[in-house]
């Protein structure tokens, strides 16, 4: 039993609050990414800690030894689990977290990208006492845990124009501090960049989500305005579809264009937004639940790429017609690296190669050179042998015949020496 699960939910600024667990195999699962980890060699990186933060929970007897109260098996989350207090200076302070572990099993497991963690030493069941993997732990202030959030719509419009308002004078300066700092800034102008920046995406943040609230003043191209303010690759991504949807292509090939520079993506990030890019395209002026042969079979490789933004879009959409995606949940570390999307059906020297996907014919696969007595098994979505390979050795190749076999998806398990390696192949007749 799990508490909470997120998964893949990007690297907005994200809380899970005041939740009481009592008696769970694990309180809160987080898998994949979650958050944004400031890139140390990039001078343009603004230092800004972004994504998914636990506030104020609390748990109570997991069950067993083996029982996690947090566990991040992969991915990340954001690295200072602490919360956030701007200084006069334009600093940030960290004071506690304010979580409560229940002592009865691993207070915070975590193989990701390693975390700070902050507690209150004064408070009882604060300190996480028996961690796994990346986690520092640091004393610090007491975060109160207020009972209540502001539920909006909380700020009169007089508090809004004023968020506004700052917003922008941030802005300016901002891009003042950018101007004179170069490529090599001092820690205090990281520091005074990091806070300008958080206080932007707080500012633009409450105020989208006024403006959505706010049924009497509603102004949609005030929303994407602020949106867009938001500096977030997700709320871009919104952007670009919101475009899309309203007939207006030329404007969402326009957000996806400048996204790769605007948040400094990496050259896999780049790659993900440009088949975001090709699945727009590919759908404009359709009606996604009745999309014509051409648009799926654009579609159809991207469903069965690398993980990303794009291969959820596209799944979304083959999901509507008729396609199933099995979910994929991963509760420990070990060995998650092989059941990583990513690693499927790349062909790299120390892995298992499979060409080519989409595949019409046959699907040739080349065993990795350290296979040994390996087996390779090949079935369908309602879990149906296919075919079935054993006593497979290091290097030699696997030829499987798809001729009897429909159009469709096509799931492989691969086994060796104790190292399993899944993927998925899309027959294309």
């Amino acid at each position: 039993t799990i508490g909470t699960i997120s998964i893949n939910t990007g690297d907005q600024h994200k809380q899970i609050r005041r939740n009481t667990f009592t008696g769970l195999h694990i309180g809160n699962l987080a898998n994949q990414q979650n958050a944004y980890i400031d890139d140390p060699n990039d001078p343009l990186d603004d230092g800004t800690y972004r994504g998914l933060y636990y506030d104020c929970n609390h748990n109570f007897n997991v069950v067993n030894s083996t029982g996690i109260d947090f566990l991040v098996p992969d991915g990340i989350i954001r690295p200072r689990q602490g919360l956030e207090t701007p200084l006069s200076n334009g600093g940030i302070d960290y004071r506690a977290a304010g979580n409560r572990f229940s002592y009865t099993g691993f207070d915070f497991s975590n193989f990701g990208a390693a975390i700070n963690y902050y507690y209150d030493p004064l408070s009882a069941n604060h300190q996480p006492m028996t961690t796994q993997g990346a986690v520092n732990i640091f004393g610090a202030k007491d975060n109160a845990c207020t009972l209540n959030f502001c539920e909006p719509p909380c700020k009169t419009d007089g508090e809004l124009n004023g968020i506004k308002s700052d917003y922008y004078a941030k802005k300016v300066s901002l891009t003042n501090l950018n101007a004179v700092i170069g490529v090599n800034p001092t820690e205090q102008q990281k520091a005074s960049r990091a806070y300008y920046q958080y206080s932007m995406d707080q500012a633009a943040y409450t105020v989208a989500l006024h403006i959505m609230y706010d049924t009497i003043h509603y102004r949609h191209d005030s929303l994407r305005t602020w949106v867009a303010n938001m500096n977030s690759i997700e709320g871009d991504l919104w952007l670009a579809n919101n475009y899309l949807a309203a007939g207006a292509l030329q404007q969402a090939n326009t957000v996806l264009d400048a996204m790769p520079v605007k948040h400094h993506l990496t050259t896999e990030k780049q790659a993900d937004i440009a088949d975001v890019k090709t699945i727009a395209n590919a759908i404009a002026g359709q009606d996604p639940n009745s999309l014509n042969e051409a648009a799926l079979q654009i579609v159809k490789p991207i469903a069965l790429g690398p993980d990303g933004w794009a291969r959820g879009w596209a799944r979304r959409l083959l999901t509507q017609h008729g396609w199933h995606f099995a979910p994929e949940y991963i509760k420990y570390g070990e060995g998650s690296q092989g059941r990583s999307p990513e690693n499927v059906n790349k062909p790299d020297a120390g892995g298992l190669k499979v060409q080519p996907n989409p595949a019409t014919d046959h699907v040739v696969f080349t065993l990795p050179s350290d296979a040994a007595n390996a087996t390779l098994r090949i079935f369908d979505l309602n879990g149906r042998t296919v075919q079935l390979y054993a006593g497979l050795q290091a290097g030699s190749t696997v030829i499987w015949q798809t001729g009897h076999s429909p159009s469709g998806v096509y799931l492989y398990h691969f086994v060796s020496e104790g190292k399993t390696h899944s993927g998925k192949i899309l027959l294309n007749k």
